[in-house]
């Protein structure tokens, strides 16, 4: 895990003072960890936002931005 302080200013900046970035086994392990931590209450103290995604090369995420306006 890599733990951040949010230090962007500008016009699209979240307001979020805190990340971390971690980088699990797969995506199972992903859904159990949330589902952990939810059950856990962690969330009833803390906003927590999530996302994921498999790591990718520029030519396939080019590929799919270019089929967005499709």
């Amino acid at each position: 895990m890599r733990s951040r302080l949010n230090d962007n200013t500008g016009p699209e900046r979240m307001d979020y003072r805190y990340m971390a970035v971690w980088k699990l086994t797969d995506k199972a392990f992903s859904d159990r960890l949330e589902a952990g931590a939810k059950e856990a209450g962690f969330l009833d103290y803390f906003e927590q936002v999530n996302f994921s995604g498999r790591l990718i090369t520029p030519d396939v995420m080019n590929a799919d931005m270019i089929q967005l306006d499709a």
